[in-house]
């Protein structure tokens, strides 16, 4: 016999598929708002080896979906390793479709990235009048839909006495620094402390981006952070991929983002 269990009569927020009197199959779902509007993630969906291609995944996540549907939520999302051919090709049939593809990557420790400056780009501290070119190129690179997960608050990182305070109460340091040439911004990285195991960068930069300007701009930062951290970076995937790697970065997993809409 098999069954699906309701979240509601366990200490998860989940479901659990049964079988044969043995838990083979899971999936937690999370909660999540963005501009106003309720979703939920579906996620940590895993079978038990020997109980695969049975559509245990498949009921698992109906039932996820129609969890978020009984309580009005907008939209189910989910995200999968790129590599993942199989899920993907079973989230797509469930009528789920591909949103964004973001990459973590993660900087390489004793590496030493060419430090050389492309001609007539300079480095330096961000400067208040940068801030409206940063605030757009981040909105953009990281819309809340796909970073409510994140520790990144965009309006946090405006200049002023209100981002001193904020970095003061939340116990999180932040510093950004600026690439420019004739006074043209051309990209915007900001360092922003954290008390688990890994530090964050987040990087503004123009659609059409200076490739060079942003790798000499991750080196020339990274001389200036401790090199016993690791520092994370999130950033659209295939995007700029061999200036981040010349920095010193390896990418961790690229995740393809996709949603359900419910309304």
């Amino acid at each position: 016999a098999s069954s699906v269990t309701d979240p509601s009569s366990l200490p998860m927020n989940g479901f659990v598929w049964v079988e044969d009197g043995r838990l083979v199959g899971n999936l937690s779902i999370i909660p999540f708002n963005v501009h106003n509007r309720r979703s939920f993630l579906i996620a940590n969906v895993a079978v038990h080896p020997e109980y695969r291609r049975k559509g245990i995944a498949r009921a698992l996540t109906l039932e996820a979906q129609e969890y978020a549907r009984r309580r009005n939520a907008a939209s189910t999302w989910l995200h999968v390793r790129e590599e993942n051919n199989a899920a993907k090709r079973l989230y797509v049939s469930q009528g789920f479709r591909e949103r964004a593809r973001r990459t973590t990557w993660y900087s390489v420790p004793d590496t030493n990235p060419r430090a050389d400056s492309p001609s007539g780009i300079q480095f330096g501290l961000r400067r208040s009048s940068h801030w409206n070119w940063q605030k757009g190129w981040l909105e953009r690179i990281y819309p809340s839909e796909l970073t409510w997960h994140l520790p990144v608050k965009i309006s946090s990182f405006r200049p002023g006495l209100f981002e001193t305070l904020g970095s003061w109460l939340s116990g999180s340091t932040k510093r950004h620094w600026a690439a420019t040439r004739s006074n043209d911004l051309l990209a915007v990285v900001t360092w922003q402390s954290s008390r688990s195991y890994n530090d964050y960068l987040w990087l503004a930069v123009p659609p059409n981006f200076n490739e060079e300007a942003v790798r000499a701009l991750l080196t020339y930062l990274r001389r200036y952070l401790p090199s016993y951290r690791l520092i994370s970076l999130d950033f659209p995937a295939h995007v700029g991929e061999e200036a981040i790697r010349s920095a010193g970065f390896e990418s961790h997993q690229t995740l393809i983002w996709m949603e359900y809409p419910l309304k």
